[in-house]
């Protein structure tokens, strides 16, 4: 897995962005998984792309959302997801994404210039 992001630096500030095109997290250990990586390059940021995610993820009944998000919390990870709104056809998952829209530590973005940018912040 470690090969499945780089690391950049702006702003004083080392993050991970995932590759594009990949699935990483299937499952809480992936999860944990990768961020032992990120934690290992000396960083708590990470930005994602939509398809890192598998589609249960987006499935809020089966609950791996939930899952994943709290990691994140327990962590402190701060998070930059890179997805279309148009793409998540779920609208309970939608308003998930609306709710996070001011959270400090996870938010979701169309625009990869802006999900850095914040992550930076």
């Amino acid at each position: 897995m470690d090969n499945q992001f780089v690391i950049k630096a702006s702003q004083g500030q080392r993050y991970a962005v995932c590759q594009r095109g990949v699935v990483l997290l299937k499952s809480e250990r992936d999860t944990l998984d990768l961020l032992a990586l990120i934690g290992e390059n000396d960083t708590n940021r990470i930005l994602f792309y939509g398809e890192n995610f598998s589609q249960e993820f987006y499935d809020l009944k089966s609950g791996l959302a939930g899952v994943i998000l709290q990691k994140f919390s327990t962590y402190w990870i701060k998070a930059a997801i890179v997805v279309a709104t148009d793409q998540i056809s779920s609208p309970r998952f939608r308003e998930l994404m609306a709710e996070c829209q001011y959270n400090r530590q996870l938010r979701f973005f169309e625009d990869e210039a802006a999900a850095e940018q914040w992550l930076v912040s």
